[in-house]
């Protein structure tokens, strides 16, 4: 089965196991579309363990690991502390083709929706759509967006509720928004990754 998602000039098209058909999460929904010119293509599979990877790391953070071999980068995502064998993602990027593998014994647990769109490498499909993720909250007033950004836990989501409450400002993203240029003027684009925050 196949979905179609388009946020902030990123196409995706995603082929979707049938034994793991999910519906979607609040935050897809609004991202949801019929047709696509260009999209990413993100094949996924279930698995009993993932590939090992190939080349050399590249980077390591909590959460996730990534191997570069040939231009073609493997993120692992999990508990990858004490290594990529503790990934329960596996997610392979080259060009627009991409495959995902899900480790069996943690779907529908460990792994939802969010989890297999964070592993898609969002930051890179929108850098080349021509934007950048801030790291915001994010409102609509008066037909303009305004944005609160600042280090977390300094009060981004509670001005932008306090906006909602007492201006009617809509909440559109409470951590998270994407800036891009079109035609030359900076727009602020909604993106189905939240962090931490609800909204």
């Amino acid at each position: 089965m196949k979905k179609r998602y388009q946020f902030a000039g990123v196409e995706l098209e995603i082929n979707i196991p049938k034994q793991w058909m999910y519906s979607d999460e609040r935050m897809l929904r609004p991202f949801r579309t019929d047709r696509v010119s260009h999209p990413h293509q993100f094949h996924m599979e279930i698995v009993e363990e993932l590939d090992a990877p190939q080349g050399r790391e590249i980077a390591a953070m909590p959460g996730y690991r990534v191997f570069n071999h040939g231009g073609i980068q493997e993120r692992y995502i999990g508990s990858v502390e004490q290594g990529w064998q503790n990934a329960y993602i596996k997610a392979t990027h080259h060009g627009k083709n991409h495959s995902v593998q899900l480790k069996a014994s943690e779907c529908g647990s460990t792994i939802g929706v969010k989890s297999v769109l964070n592993a898609m490498s969002a930051e890179h499909l929108v850098l080349e759509a021509d934007g950048v993720i801030l790291h915001a909250s994010f409102i609509e007033h008066d037909g303009k967006a305004i944005l609160f950004t600042a280090p977390s836990g300094t009060g981004k989501s509670t001005q932008a509720e306090l906006w909602a409450k007492h201006r009617g400002a809509e909440i559109i993203n409470g951590d998270r928004a994407v800036i891009r240029l079109i035609d030359g003027k900076p727009y602020a684009c909604g993106i189905p990754f939240a962090g931490s925050s609800t909204y």
